[in-house]
């Protein structure tokens, strides 16, 4: 199964620090994933809200990629090139970002290349049950709102397994009304606490 990677930036929040971002260390990081083995995709974008907050004036890029494999993404982070993008963030960051990878049903590609991308996180940790059933509420969820692009899966390097659901909307209001649909935020509800957040990738 393909790997989706999710990696948010903990920022710190003033305009030299957005500029050296979107103009050094992005350029940075792209040149080391780039043409690289297993990479099928990146982007990157901007957290607009998060549980529900809008946190859209502030500056939280989102970094999303897709892997053939794990041991992919592993061959790039551990290369001594690496280096040079950590040395360069560290000075910005307010916390190291945690690339969060996850095995899924399909590559993040027309997902995260959607107007909007909304991302549900559950912890299910070692809980069999609770991660089928994750799976069957998601799946059941999709089936609801009908046309929507998705993919979901489980974390693989978390330290408390992760239940993943990623949907792509067409705008803010397709996302509006699909959420509105009966039967759809009692589904959302069962699967527990979410957390979750609303990113436009595409551009930082």
């Amino acid at each position: 199964m393909p790997i989706t990677e999710l990696a948010i930036a903990s920022l710190k929040q003033d305009e030299a620090t957005r500029e050296a971002f979107v103009n050094t260390i992005f350029p940075i990081l792209t040149s080391l994933v780039d043409g690289k083995k297993g990479m099928k995709f990146r982007t990157a974008g901007k957290m607009l809200s998060l549980n529900d907050v809008d946190v859209s004036s502030e500056f939280r890029p989102v970094l999303g990629l897709g892997w053939d494999a794990v041991s992919d993404f592993q061959a790039v982070v551990t290369a001594d090139s690496f280096n040079t993008f950590k040395t360069a963030v560290m000075p910005l960051v307010t916390a190291p970002a945690f690339p969060e990878l996850y095995e899924t049903d399909v590559l993040p590609l027309a997902v995260y290349g959607s107007p909007l991308t909304e991302v549900f996180k559950l912890k299910i940790g070692d809980d069999k049950e609770k991660e089928e059933r994750a799976k069957e509420t998601w799946k059941n969820l999709i089936s609801f709102i009908g046309n929507a692009k998705s993919l979901s899966g489980v974390s693989v390097n978390i330290e408390e397994k992760t239940f993943l659901g990623v949907i792509g909307w067409e705008s803010q209001q397709d996302r509006e009304n699909n959420l509105k649909i009966d039967g759809v935020e009692g589904l959302k509800g069962s699967l527990g606490e979410l957390e979750s957040f609303v990113v436009k990738f595409g551009g930082l």
